[in-house]
């Protein structure tokens, strides 16, 4: 049997630093101020939140980030600022949508 080998991918680091980084954050999970309380929050670890909306729908189980097209290591920076776990590309959300931020929060149950 032949040893496993480990190989590191090396990740590129953010573009944008926290503050030139927007976010719009959605509430997916139902919740009356959930997306006012975590806009709140991103603004206080130095991100720009241009603005909040409900989400299409209001049964998210999970938080998600997404990012638009080349900032994805903004996207992994802000989930790991948050502490969630699921980042992706924008899946079902317009960039118009975003109102000119980089990224999108969409707040679930957990």
């Amino acid at each position: 049997v032949a040893p496993v080998r480990h190989h590191h991918v090396k990740l590129a680091p953010p573009k944008l630093s926290r503050p030139k980084t927007h976010v719009f954050v959605f509430n997916g999970n139902g919740r009356q101020g959930a997306a006012s309380a975590a806009a709140s929050r991103l603004i206080s670890l130095g991100y720009r939140v241009p603005g909040t909306a409900n989400a299409s729908r209001q049964n998210y189980a999970n938080t998600v980030v997404m990012y638009r097209r080349g900032f994805a290591a903004e996207g992994r920076r802000l989930a790991q600022d948050m502490h969630v776990k699921v980042v992706g590309p924008l899946d079902g959300l317009s960039t118009s949508a975003l109102h000119g931020a980089q990224l999108a929060v969409v707040l679930g149950a957990s």
